[in-house]
């Protein structure tokens, strides 16, 4: 789906931000399985247990403001698609 490429990208910014590449390549396996592999439906229903599992993990990247901002976003992309068919649209639209 569209719309899951684009969380997808979404997630990688945030997680790439301020982490050398070795270190994001070494978690961004960990990182894709926890996020059901980018489903922004899946995510969006995430709740604070999900946030706690995954700071317990010990092959995930512990940082609470990452993983938080990835499922605000998927909510928020959701939010969205209710007024446009498919996330990319704004995307390609706004960019």
């Amino acid at each position: 789906m569209l719309d899951d490429f684009f969380f997808k990208q979404i997630c990688d910014l945030i997680f790439q931000s301020g982490v050398k590449g070795a270190v994001w390549q070494k978690y961004e396996p960990e990182i894709r399985k926890e996020f059901r592999d980018y489903n922004v439906r899946k995510v969006a229903r995430y709740t604070q247990k999900d946030v706690e599992r995954m700071l317990a993990n010990p092959r995930m990247l512990k940082n609470r403001r990452k993983i938080e901002a990835c499922i605000h976003n998927a909510k928020e992309m959701l939010l969205l698609a209710k007024s446009i068919t498919v996330f990319g649209t704004f995307w390609i639209v706004t960019a």
